[in-house]
């Protein structure tokens, strides 16, 4: 897919601090934990987000902007009255800002209300831990898919490269009401460089037009696969099967979402020798063949 280039918008002052992040290290981890904001309060970067939804899961995706220790509140009611949170070989899932909690054991085909609150951490050392401010959600609802379900309805977005306000006017031009879910078939954004666009030009776009709401999925184009922090982005999603080629059903449908990686060889010189989707390629035939059979 080619694509003329664009010069982009200069950093928004609400986002001005993430240029500063450090050089990309071993662990890109580190730097998707490290605080954008150290001496401002502690907000929401994302509403809410759907991911990954099935009739007995769902998960819920947001960001804040400086460590935490996050969970989510949930119920058959306005009342909530259930916690969940994500818990790691016996450890509580803490210190981060890239929020994925799974909510499990729900019921096909009911509807949900939840909130997410993320309570800063300041101090984080052995037996010494020290909470900051603490911030809470409105209260949201989605439903459960159900395998009785005979129609699905979606829509998909493809090559939209960094123009958020384009989910915007295609959405308004259907019915919201009667959508099951979303579908970004690759190249919704340009090169990954930090974090901004993908909060920008995509998650914060979605989740104040459906996402709280609705579940959607997302696949990588090629213009996905460059850029410093392109290695990173499959922490702000939660695909099936938790990776970037992966199968799910919906009602009577299965689907299935190959990722087909660059348009380049993987020789060509702009790879500077640090891809290898030939291989992985060959990784998703086999596991098609799988499914197929």
């Amino acid at each position: 897919m080619k694509q003329n280039r664009r010069t982009f918008l200069k950093a928004s002052a609400s986002l001005s601090a993430i240029a500063a992040l450090a050089p990309a290290t071993a662990i890109g981890q580190e730097i998707i934990d490290k605080p954008l904001f150290p001496k401002r309060k502690h907000v929401f970067l994302t509403k809410p987000y759907l991911q990954n939804p099935s009739e007995n899961s769902m998960t819920i995706m947001w960001i804040v902007n400086l460590p935490s220790y996050s969970f989510v509140e949930y119920g058959e009611t306005e009342g909530l009255g259930q916690i969940a949170r994500k818990v790691d070989n016996g450890l509580v899932v803490a210190y981060n800002r890239i929020n994925n909690i799974k909510l499990n054991d729900l019921k096909p085909g009911t509807k949900y209300f939840y909130r997410v609150v993320s309570k800063e951490i300041t101090k984080f050392r052995p037996y010494d831990l020290n909470y900051g401010q603490t911030i809470k959600s409105e209260v949201y609802s989605f439903t459960t898919p159900t395998s009785q379900q005979e129609e699905v309805s979606m829509v998909i977005f493809n090559d939209l490269h960094d123009r958020p306000a384009s989910i915007t006017h295609l959405l308004n031009l259907t019915d919201k009401k009667t959508i099951d879910f979303t579908f970004f078939n690759g190249d919704i954004l340009g090169h990954i460089n930090n974090e901004k666009p993908i909060i920008n030009h995509l998650l914060k776009t979605c989740a104040e037009e459906f996402a709280t709401q609705t579940p959607f999925y997302f696949v990588r184009g090629n213009h996905e696969t460059r850029g410093r922090f392109a290695r990173d982005l499959h922490h702000y999603f939660a695909n099936p099967q938790g990776k970037q080629y992966y199968d799910f059903v919906w009602g009577s449908t299965h689907f299935t979402v190959i990722d087909s990686g660059e348009d380049k060889p993987d020789d060509h010189e702009v790879y500077a020798g640090i891809v290898d989707f030939d291989n992985y390629r060959v990784e998703q035939a086999d596991w098609f063949k799988n499914e197929v059979n």
